[in-house]
């Protein structure tokens, strides 16, 4: 059965923060990248143990880690990538995601690349968690198929926002990469790349998770919000005086957050916070994955 996780760190980069706020969601399964401001590599043994004991005492589970970790298939760091293989053990977390490299010229590297992730999954392969890939979004679409074709069993993170962004089809791209997919990123955008509410957007995101629950997927619903902006100003939308900051540049913002707020069935005085927010778009999730 599929789980529904997510990325708690959108106010609060402290691991404490992160975890109350999986708590009031009832989410057992929490997925980190903010290590109270630092990232995996930076941490020491010491941090690590303390991670572990904030996990114990409140009986949840470290599901998924993004390392957070960018680099160029040229000049790889091979000994950074083992310090975050080693630490993520350490963590006891259940996957890992790693962003693929920055390729200069596919056509000319497409062999070098290809050994360089088979090194990665042989690597991690007696680890005790699984290494999953994120799309790096200067691939083209094809890179993935190619991988896909070349390494049996590889698996990656889902991301509809990333291949929107990158001018592909959604719906193609799920079919090639389904038997694939570890994790599904859930957010939306609209036809600008910009955030929009969960399904009303342009990603046709849930179109996916449909798709994917028909199929019997079974691995992560990974939740990312990138609403925070208009948590924080949609008040402001709604008066009637000259807007200061973000509704001077640009009123379209005002007008959408506007229908935003009618499509959640949102009064102008009524109130929506972070938490609010994340409860909305687990149920939209749930009446989805548990039909």
């Amino acid at each position: 059965m599929a789980i529904i996780t997510g990325f708690f760190d959108h106010i609060e980069g402290e691991i404490e923060k992160q975890i109350d706020e999986a708590k009031r969601l009832d989410i057992k399964h929490i997925s980190l990248r903010n290590f109270s401001n630092q990232t995996l590599l930076d941490l020491d043994l010491n941090q690590i143990k303390d991670i572990q004991a904030l996990f114990k005492k409140d009986k949840l589970t470290l599901q998924i880690v993004d390392a957070n970790y960018y680099y160029n298939f040229i000049g790889v760091n091979q000994k950074e990538l083992q310090t975050l293989f080693e630490n993520a053990r350490l963590l006891q977390t259940k996957i890992l995601i790693l962003e693929l490299p920055d390729v200069d010229d596919f056509d000319l590297q497409h062999e070098n690349f290809l050994a360089h992730v088979k090194w990665l999954l042989d690597d991690t392969k007696k680890k005790s968690f699984e290494l999953v890939f994120k799309v790096n979004p200067t691939y083209k679409p094809g890179v993935i198929a190619y991988l896909i074709n070349q390494i049996k069993g590889v698996k990656f993170i889902f991301d509809a926002g990333l291949v929107k962004r990158l001018k592909a089809s959604v719906t193609t791209t799920y079919r090639i990469m389904k038997k694939n997919t570890e994790g599904v990123m859930i957010y939306d955008i609209d036809k600008n790349n910009e955030p929009y509410l969960l399904g009303y957007g342009y990603t046709g995101i849930m179109e996916v998770v449909r798709k994917m629950n028909r199929d019997k997927y079974k691995g992560a619903y990974i939740l990312d919000f990138n609403l925070m902006d208009y948590i924080e100003n949609r008040e402001n939308a709604h008066k009637k005086r000259k807007f200061f900051g973000l509704f001077t540049k640009d009123k379209k913002e005002k007008a959408k957050y506007v229908r935003m707020d009618q499509l959640l069935g949102l009064k102008p005085e009524e109130t929506l916070d972070y938490t609010n927010m994340l409860k909305i778009y687990i149920n939209v999730l749930n009446k989805v994955i548990t039909k």
